[in-house]
């Protein structure tokens, strides 16, 4: 874990605040990578906390702070899997009949 109060660039301060109750560290949470505030960032890290807010509150320690917000994309289920693995196969099925027909 990074101590709340080390800067991450030197020319910017670090700035500890909370968004629902929940601490973050503002200088990187919501910056792009020259340090500058950035209000999409902002949205989507916004956004992001809501969803993710009891989690937090249950797990961060007293002196631990959200330092980075990012989005994933979640493991396919099985069928998911299974439309994606049959849609693939008709789509190089497609494929291969074409260049035979050449």
């Amino acid at each position: 874990m990074i101590a709340t109060g080390i800067p991450v660039l030197p020319e910017l301060p670090p700035r500890l605040t909370s968004y629902m109750g929940i601490p973050l560290r503002e200088d990187s949470t919501y910056t792009n990578a020259e340090g500058r505030d950035d209000k999409g960032i902002r949205k989507r890290g916004e956004k992001a906390l809501e969803s993710i807010q009891e989690i937090l509150r249950k797990v961060l320690e007293a002196d631990e702070a959200v330092f980075y917000c990012a989005s994933a994309q979640k493991v396919p289920g099985v069928l998911e899997q299974l439309v994606q693995a049959m849609h693939l196969t008709a789509s190089l099925l497609d494929l291969r009949l074409a260049v035979a027909g050449q």
